[in-house]
């Protein structure tokens, strides 16, 4: 199993994560706090509350939050000390222009597929690894999946109030 040396910078990606998901949370909050008091007085702006707030989760918090947490890996395991540009396990001969950047880790996936690959070789562990890992998936789908179905809930009742009145 390698040890991994952290770059100096991880610790400040961990807390821009973390700093961005407690901005979401609040940010949720707020309009659902807001959702919540007009749902009996108006189907409408309680939609288009829950509309921007769903839009909000999936097309803001999540791909914000599964970029950084990859931005997070680079450089917690150092992974331009590690891998080429092809994300192959590079050695000494190595030229420095073909180390594996930051910018080709996260945008190009079939790199990423190939870092994980050897990731999980080198890690010395059983799972396989990549960027949504357990707590990753608590955190960053299963929460807003659940805010989606809170939302989803609320506009029901709503719905269900402006058709019974």
């Amino acid at each position: 199993m390698r040890n991994f040396k952290p770059n100096e910078e991880w610790g400040v990606y961990e807390s821009n994560v973390q700093a961005y998901r407690s901005n979401f949370l609040s940010s949720q909050s707020i309009l659902l706090a807001v959702g919540a008091i007009t749902y009996a007085n108006s189907f409408i702006l309680t939609t288009i509350i829950a509309v921007i707030s769903v839009i909000q989760i999936w097309y803001i918090w999540f791909r914000v939050i599964y970029v950084r947490t990859q931005i997070l890996d680079y450089h917690k395991y150092a992974m331009n000390t590690i891998f080429d540009k092809k994300g192959n396990i590079r050695d000494e001969r190595t030229n420095p222009q073909n180390y594996l950047s930051e910018q080709t880790y996260i945008r190009d996936k079939s790199v990423r597929k190939e870092v994980y690959k050897n990731m999980t070789s080198i890690w010395g562990r059983q799972e396989n690894f990549h960027t949504l890992r357990l707590t990753r998936i608590k955190f960053d789908i299963l929460i807003p999946a659940s805010m989606t179905l809170i939302w989803l809930v609320l506009v029901g009742f709503s719905l269900a109030t402006y058709i019974t009145h």
